[in-house]
């Protein structure tokens, strides 16, 4: 039987951290998917986001710091306070899709870091 072992990321390294009311984030996420990118936003904690993960495999000192430390680095992450999730958000006739990611440990946390960014003003 193959082993299976499972390595949560010891931190994530956020390059880049927008703030947005929800209907300027709703709008960017629904102006990306009017252009054709694959969209989704994500909730946990009150908060909506997304963020572009940089590839650790792009250079060879991301991939040391991935697969030795546990550091997963994301270029940006854009966020705003919309408290009761919802599937779908609406920018004019355009849906973006939103998934509840409360379950993931990594993305809660990072939520919940995010939040108290909205609650400090910054």
């Amino acid at each position: 039987m193959v082993k299976i072992v499972h390595q949560a990321p010891k931190e994530i390294v956020i390059l880049e951290c927008v703030r947005h009311k929800s209907e300027q984030l709703i709008e960017f996420a629904a102006t990306a998917v009017r252009m054709g990118s694959p969209t989704v936003l994500m909730w946990a904690e009150g908060v909506l986001f997304t963020h572009t993960p940089l590839d650790p495999t792009s250079t060879e000192n991301l991939l040391d710091q991935y697969i030795n430390e546990g550091r997963i680095f994301w270029a940006a992450v854009r966020y705003a306070l919309m408290r009761e999730f919802k599937p779908v958000v609406k920018s004019g006739t355009t849906e973006v899709p939103v998934l509840d990611v409360s379950s993931d440990p990594s993305l809660r946390d990072v939520a919940i870091w995010l939040k108290t960014r909205l609650t400090d003003g910054l």
